[in-house]
């Protein structure tokens, strides 16, 4: 309890023991602090268990017997049993008051308009608080137009007392009901983690990055953090004003903050994802340190090198299908029996790396698909940039 609160309260007390001493009552010595310590014992209590009893006034009723003043003794002890309940409703009504939902009326309920930052800027307005919140999770479902369904967001953010919960989601009226709490635990808390951070990169999302053939709706979930990532086995995009950006392997690991996404065919949410991709804000490529085994993956970060081994790997030098074997020849397809086509795979594209101060000097050869079938690149011994490349 607040010291305004106290005050109010000792000053409620001294006023109702002022009123009573004026009453009509028979003259006693020191009858005012007679009065004074009736009350205070009224107001008396012991806690056990985080349960408190009124054992002052327990005590008065059950074993004190004043012969004098016996009327208004007993009145100062209820007032202060009077101010022991109001102690006890005050924080009541205060956690009442605090938890209480509020509601925010949404600008948009589309992906397109809707801005998540300039949403939570609302809540934080009506809260008066939430500058320091980070995001626990975040969920929501929208239809392949961009139509958002639902919305459901959970946050915490440290407060002197301990931790607060905020729970955001959308009501029938799909208005924005918030809802908070407090509790002793709560998460860590990082500058890059703030729920600010999170909302100011996912406006970047629009619907046109959710236009796949054959679903209907989709859901977006996220942890809200910026962490490492390094998935190979899933689809993944980066998530910038221009739109999305494919992440190939080679690129990994990285920083960002991930959605994982999810594409449903029917109308129902509880059935199986029938497309999933992660998407990453806020990407970033730490520091690598530059080593014979990654020279190849960092030296692909460079867009241009990254096309020509694409169209000199996988796919793009040969196919199975069958039983039939076919390799790309000089831009043309030739048939092959199935000990070329394996060890085309195996041992092609030819890789030879050389080390200098500097420098590494990294050298592909690859006698399939089409021309140019070979390039030399140069990569900075110490930053893994590359400094330049030539097609022979």
């Amino acid at each position: 309890m607040d010291n305004i609160i106290m005050g109010a309260l000792f000053l409620l007390q001294a006023m109702g023991i002022f009123y009573i001493y004026s009453r009509p009552k028979t003259d006693e010595p020191h009858i005012l602090l007679k009065l004074v310590g009736c009350s205070i014992l009224g107001a008396f209590s012991f806690g056990f268990n985080s349960i408190k009893l009124p054992l002052g006034f327990i005590i008065f009723i059950l074993f004190l017997r004043p012969n004098t003043n016996f009327q208004r003794k007993r009145e100062a002890a209820f007032l202060g049993f009077a101010v022991f309940l109001i102690s006890l409703a005050i924080p009541l009504l205060q956690k009442t008051a605090y938890e209480w939902p509020r509601v925010v009326e949404l600008e948009s309920h589309h992906l397109d308009k809707i801005s998540f930052e300039e949403e939570w800027k609302k809540v934080q307005e009506e809260l008066g608080q939430g500058s320091y919140a980070v995001v626990e999770s975040f969920e929501t479902t929208f239809d392949k137009d961009g139509e958002l369904y639902s919305l459901n967001i959970k946050l915490t953010e440290p407060a002197p007392d301990g931790y607060v919960n905020y729970h955001l989601q959308l009501d029938e009226e799909k208005n924005l009901e918030i809802n908070r709490y407090r509790q002793e635990k709560g998460m860590l808390i990082s500058e890059e983690s703030e729920a600010i951070h999170f909302f100011s990169h996912l406006d970047a999302l629009s619907s046109a990055m959710f236009n796949h053939s054959g679903i209907q709706y989709y859901t977006i979930s996220s942890e809200g953090n910026r962490h490492g990532y390094a998935v190979r086995e899933a689809q993944k995009f980066s998530v910038t004003d221009n739109g999305l950006e494919k992440i190939e392997n080679h690129r990994l690991p990285l920083e960002g903050i991930m959605l994982d996404v999810c594409g449903y065919e029917g109308q129902n949410n509880q059935e199986t994802c029938t497309l999933n991709q992660h998407f990453l804000l806020d990407v970033t490529f730490p520091e690598t340190e530059v080593t014979e085994e990654n020279i190849i993956d960092l030296a692909r970060r460079d867009w241009e090198i990254n096309e020509w081994f694409e169209n000199h790997t996988g796919e793009s030098v040969g196919t199975e299908e069958n039983g039939v074997y076919i390799l790309k020849k000089d831009g043309k397809n030739a048939e092959v029996n199935q000990d070329e086509y394996v060890t085309a795979f195996k041992e092609t594209p030819y890789v030879t790396i050389n080390q200098t101060d500097q420098f590494w000097l990294a050298e592909v050869e690859q006698p399939y698909g089409s021309a140019p079938h070979s390039i030399e690149i140069r990569v900075n011994a110490e930053t893994g940039g590359v400094i330049d490349y030539f097609f022979r």
